[in-house]
């Protein structure tokens, strides 16, 4: 199991286990901290009585040191974070521990004395933890190839799948196996080793929720104000803390707000000049680069950007399914894996802007969701019922009407253009109950699922409508960042980081999470997040205090690819092979006919389907690079 997660720590590895609680870990190492053989795991707490697998890193555990050494008389070995966090569990108990900590991390312990183990994850759940029965073993890993080492995997689960292809991910706690599950951010397993009931899964609990702080700070929101100095020192704070290390620490740079606030606070922060790193696109659509350029050159920084083609992104897409062991359809991952690779060149450790979005409000679609259920809701709702069950009648005359006549091209950006390009997707949002609902539809890419035997909604509770999330109480704009923080940033962006950079052993650590960076922007008023002045208000205020003005007034680009363009040229032979009705059928997931209706919308210029062809294909690629084990 170890030797499949090499990548994720090349350093050193071992394994640890106990023949009388027929139980074990193993480790992979990328060494950070304590660079001697004091850091080797899995390790052995000094009484002897605890063994700890751990995967991340604890910032400010010098305090937790400290503290500990008031307490116990007992000599340190090294001086990594494993060890402190080891001898907390000692002193203090596992639960007790982990609700303290401050990190990003995926923990598997053992209690030799009270024969039970224990998995946690952190506040965010950056770090990846499956865990279930497979081959008649309980057992759990960082990914799910490790536990393809144990013999032949769980079926494919089909409602999962459905979830993947809605959301472009499966999120947690489900995985794509049946019965092997994730470990939902902010949350805890424990296992009796004498009372393991084969098949029988531990349900997770959480120790920490964002529905907690969202629902805690509410009071504060409504009366709060800006502090420009204490949000400068709680994140710069936060940038400090991550720059504890004995390799070379660098930061990602896309010339963006959230990256550029992250390198400005670390050039004040750093001794020695800081390394940024970047990369380009042939396509001048897509590049961005010369914004990186420009901001490193204002902050001073060492800085590398890496222009890449077409060819060298296509080259990435084959061994997506490997990295990605389970189907995943953000193609920004590509990007995100280059990059990567690029830094991985000169640094051990990455900073990165993840997080900022989700914590401060950045993304446009809040702003387009409340424009548009304002609008929907003054239409009632049989009528709009009605409504959607004609658009889809004349949905494909409208298509070709907007291709012959190219009407759309020359619309603003909004509800008719939107209309003539994808009627079919307006009827599907159009019938929304209440905005709950309206949120999941404007963010789902597949609205009814492909899936082979699966109706329109699935039996599973759904993660945003069944997130536990006070709609009425928290208010819309708090309730859409609580939900994306809970579900899109877990499932999508933190799993699109942590594979992408760990295929290149580079760790990338995420200020904008930072528990206590978090805790502050839940303090404040809505109006500074998402608000008449824009979005991401607070951050963009602190950005103008460090970056160039020109970084923060210019319209928001994502990392994106050229998804249209490649699946109908050189990327055409790979999908039609892949979503064929001879290997659909061979693979039984997906029910040909809408795959093949959408792949064909593609050909003939329909680009709105780009999305849904390319979470098809991924998980198609999946199925048959996973189909023998």
């Amino acid at each position: 199991m170890a030797d499949r997660l090499l990548h994720r720590g090349p350093d050193d590895g071992g394994v640890w286990w106990n023949d009388s609680l027929r139980a074990g870990l193993s480790h992979r190492r990328l060494a950070i901290l304590d660079l001697s053989n004091a850091g080797h795991q899995p390790m052995v707490s000094a009484c002897g009585r605890l063994a700890i697998a751990f995967n991340g890193e604890i910032y400010g555990f010098e305090a937790l040191r400290a503290e500990l050494d008031s307490r116990r008389s007992t000599p340190w070995r090294g001086h990594s974070d494993t060890e402190v966090v080891l001898e907390c569990f000692a002193q203090d108990g596992f639960e007790r521990t982990v609700a303290r900590l401050s990190g990003m991390f995926a923990i598997a312990a053992i209690d030799m004395q009270e024969r039970r183990l224990w998995l946690a994850s952190d506040r965010a759940g950056k770090k990846p933890l499956y865990f279930g029965w497979t081959f008649g073993v309980f057992a759990f890993a960082s990914e799910m190839k490790a536990l393809a080492a144990l013999g032949p995997m769980p079926p494919v689960d089909p409602e999962a799948a459905a979830m993947m292809l809605r959301y472009g991910y499966v999120p947690a706690p489900w995985s794509i196996r049946r019965g092997i599950l994730k470990l939902p951010q902010g949350s805890m397993v424990e296992l009796d080793l004498d009372s393991v009931v084969p098949g029988n899964c531990p349900s997770p609990r959480t120790y920490w929720s964002i529905g907690a702080l969202a629902t805690r700070t509410a009071e504060a929101r409504r009366g709060g104000s800006a502090d420009a100095d204490g949000f400068e020192q709680v994140l710069g704070a936060a940038v400090r803390r991550r720059l504890v290390s004995e390799v070379p620490v660098g930061a990602f740079l896309s010339g963006g707000v959230d990256s550029s606030v992250v390198c400005a606070l670390m050039v004040r922060a750093a001794q020695g000049r800081v390394r940024t790193f970047s990369i380009g696109f042939e396509d001048a659509g897509l590049d961005e680069s010369h914004h990186a350029d420009r901001v490193a050159a204002a902050l001073g920084t060492d800085h590398v950007c890496h222009r890449i083609s077409d060819a060298d992104m296509l080259a990435v897409v084959p061994s997506l399914p490997t990295m990605f062991d389970e189907p995943f359809s953000d193609s920004s991952q590509i990007p995100t894996h280059l990059v990567s690779r690029v830094a991985r060149l000169h640094v051990t450790v990455a900073l990165s802007g993840d997080g900022g979005d989700e914590v401060f409000g950045g993304y446009d679609r809040y702003r387009k969701a409340l424009d548009g259920w304002r609008s929907l809701e003054r239409m009632p709702l049989p009528l709009r019922l009605a409504s959607a069950a004609a658009l889809r009648a004349v949905g494909p005359a409208i298509v070709w009407a907007d291709r012959v006549t190219g009407l759309s091209d020359r619309s603003d950006p909004g509800p008719l253009r939107a209309m003539l390009r994808s009627p079919s997707d307006i009827a599907d949002i159009a019938p929304s109950p209440h905005f709950a609902d309206f949120y999941r539809r404007t963010v789902s890419t597949w609205h009814r699922s492909p899936v082979a035997g699966q109706g329109a909604a699935n039996a599973r509770p759904d993660q945003i409508l069944d997130s536990g999330l006070d709609l009425a109480a928290l208010g819309p704009r708090a309730w859409m960042m609580a939900v994306d923080f809970m579900t899109y940033m877990h499932g999508d962006i933190l799993v699109k980081v942590d594979r992408a950079s760990m295929a290149e052993s580079l760790e990338v650590r995420c200020p904008f999470l930072d528990p206590e960076v978090v805790e502050f922007a839940w303090t404040l008023p809505d109006e500074l997040r998402i608000g008449c002045r824009g979005l991401k208000v607070a951050l963009q205020d602190l950005a103008r205090r460090l970056v160039p003005p020109e970084v923060v007034d210019r319209p928001k680009k994502g990392f994106g690819v050229p998804l249209a363009r490649w699946l109908r040229g050189p990327l055409r032979p790979w999908m039609q092979d892949l979503l064929s009705p001879a290997t659909l059928l061979c693979h039984g997931i997906l029910d040909p006919v809408p795959v093949q209706a959408s792949v064909q919308a593609l050909l003939a210029g329909h680009d709105a389907e780009q999305s849904r062809v390319w979470a098809a294909a991924s998980l198609t690629a999946w199925a048959e690079r996973w189909r023998s084990e």
